[in-house]
């Protein structure tokens, strides 16, 4: 009898043991904690699919400035444009970007819309980030060649890690009359 409570004392005490081993396990994650959101403005609004370029023109060139910003609450993200349903097939298009700082940075220049179609660009570099409550410049500026009218949809991304935000704006247009 003795040697069967020996045996059932050390099974006992190897199943702690295993089970406090199982218990005792830990993640490490760089001494960070990523909790918040991404919450992306689109000149001061949350678009909801609204466009936010539709102008009528009277010679061949435009520009427009949209302002990004990060709402206060939000965590620092990454960027891209994206442009879908573009008509138009020479049409040349130029974007940049400029911080509230005055730093620009030319994304694309003179890209055709052909090409522009499906496609996406970064605002943001490696390393580079849109930052909480500082607003970001994008200039974007058209030369409509041989068009009257270009019409687009655009797609802001802002995302880090598992947090991301998209604002979609449709039916943009440029026509001149």
């Amino acid at each position: 009898m003795k040697k069967f409570v020996y045996l059932l004392v050390a099974i006992t005490v190897f199943s702690l043991s295993k089970t406090y081993s199982l218990l005792d396990d830990y993640e490490k994650n760089n001494n960070e904690l990523i909790a918040g959101e991404i919450d992306l403005e689109i000149n001061g609004k949350n678009l909801y699919g609204e466009a936010i370029i539709e102008k009528n023109i009277s010679c061949k060139i435009y520009h427009e400035n949209v302002t990004l910003h990060l709402t206060q609450n939000s965590l620092k993200a990454k960027a891209k444009i994206c442009f879908f349903n573009v008509s138009g097939q020479s049409a040349k298009i130029s974007i940049s970007i400029k911080n509230s700082s005055g730093h620009e940075f030319v994304l694309i220049d003179n890209v055709t819309s052909k090409s522009l179609n499906n496609t996406c660009i970064n605002l943001t570099g490696n390393g580079v980030y849109l930052i909480p409550c500082i607003n970001y410049t994008l200039e974007i500026s058209f030369y409509l060649v041989n068009e009257t009218k270009i019409s687009f949809d655009i797609e802001f991304f802002t995302g880090e890690k598992s947090f991301y935000d998209v604002e979609r704006s449709k039916n943009n247009f440029i026509l001149i009359k």
